[in-house]
């Protein structure tokens, strides 16, 4: 079951990077893109980095099964939030 979970998370990413990189390149000021693709991918990258060293932490004080729990319910959050943004957008 933890193999199709991460099937269908995988798709759902899939799905959301598309829409996330265009509302990204659309709303970048002209002569500043290298700035701001830089620290898109620094804030990214190191955001990574945090949240996964807090989840290890998680995992090692109140079990694995915590952790699944927090990241289905933020990754269906921000699932929900793409599709108002697409919307809206429209």
């Amino acid at each position: 079951h933890v193999f199709l979970i991460l099937t269908s998370m995988s798709i759902m990413e899939a799905l959301a990077y598309p829409l996330k990189w265009t509302l990204f390149t659309k709303m970048q000021d002209p002569n500043k893109e290298e700035l701001e693709w830089s620290l898109e991918d620094v804030l990214s990258t190191l955001a990574a980095a945090v949240f996964s060293t807090i989840g290890g932490f998680i995992a090692n004080s109140f079990g694995l099964p915590l952790i699944f729990i927090i990241f289905a319910m933020l990754f269906i959050c921000s699932g929900i939030l793409f599709i108002f943004i697409k919307y809206k957008k429209s």
